[in-house]
């Protein structure tokens, strides 16, 4: 079974070629990318068909920024095709195709939220966030990927971070049931390491203001960059790797060449210390100097 990537004009053809089809297509919003539930059903009114909230009998923090699942004709999709759209510029279309109706959906979805983690405890599987699916689905095998289409999902297509779509059609003969999906150590260590941008995205937010008005694909590429910088480094830890990118990301080459971060990298690299408690031994007079220096460079430079 292969993943495609689909061209960025699919949505009209697919649903005016499935317009007299009588299947449903279900769209999965992740409502917390929207501020919530009441935020999302306010600012993007969908007509038609029918909505569940997947989460609603999770606490009440879980359930106001729930899954939202729609189910609509291809015509409905139609009617709809500009909300869509809206919906796709905040990377958050995923949709799939189905013969059955919400009520049987839902129980299968119910079914793939929980997953098995290496250490046998269970987890929280955010398949409605679409960058987290795609970090996740990626690295199945053909079995697990028949379970999660099992016989109800013709094909599901999701949009991942790099603002590409990807498609997965089920095959004719699968009558396969969704059981807890469960991941030896190696795939887990697969997923997380394909979630470090999604971790480290908003943390470049939260520290750089200039970064919030970007589109979330170009956002990607900056973490993606500054992470490859982090990996050259050598990092123990992934909050070690978080460290290095929000400064590499301030102060550039300049925190590689020399000063205190200079060496407290050298030192983490040296006798296998965390890169954090060495910048915490950092003399901060020390530091207040080199930046004061570095400022005057930078100002040289731009005059």
């Amino acid at each position: 079974m292969d993943i495609a990537v689909l061209s960025d004009d699919f949505l009209e053809s697919v649903f005016t070629l499935d317009k007299d089809n009588e299947s449903f297509y279900y769209f999965l919003i992740d409502s917390s990318n929207f501020l919530g539930v009441d935020s999302f059903l306010n600012d993007f009114p969908l007509v038609g068909g029918e909505y569940i909230n997947l989460y609603a009998d999770f606490s009440e923090n879980l359930k106001n920024n729930g899954a939202l699942l729609y189910s609509f004709t291809a015509q409905e999709c139609l009617n709809n095709i500009e909300q869509i759209k809206k919906i796709k510029v905040y990377g958050g279309l995923s949709l799939f195709n189905s013969n059955f109706e919400i009520a049987d959906i839902q129980d299968h979805l119910d079914n793939l939220m929980e997953i098995k983690q290496p250490n046998g405890e269970s987890a929280l599987f955010r398949f409605q966030d679409n960058f987290a699916f795609h970090a996740t689905v990626n690295v199945l095998n053909d079995f697990k990927w028949k379970q999660i289409l099992s016989y109800k999902i013709n094909y599901w297509i999701w949009q991942n971070v790099d603002n590409c779509f990807y498609r997965m059609d089920n095959i004719s003969n699968n009558r396969e049931k969704l059981i807890t999906l469960s991941f030896d150590t190696e795939e887990f260590n697969k997923i997380n390491l394909n979630l470090k941008p999604l971790r480290l995205m908003p943390i470049l937010k939260e520290f750089d203001e200039n970064l919030r008005e970007l589109q979330f694909y170009q956002l990607n590429e900056i973490a993606q960059a500054l992470l490859e910088k982090a990996n050259m480094q050598k990092m123990l830890s992934f909050e070690d790797e978080i460290l290095f990118c929000t400064l590499y990301h301030q102060f550039g080459e300049s925190m590689l060449t020399d000063g205190p971060l200079k060496k407290a990298l050298t030192k983490s690299q040296m006798i296998a210390m965390s890169f954090q408690k060495a910048t915490d031994e950092i003399d901060l007079e020390e530091l207040d100097l080199w930046y004061k220096n570095l400022e005057k460079m930078q100002s040289k430079i731009v005059s």
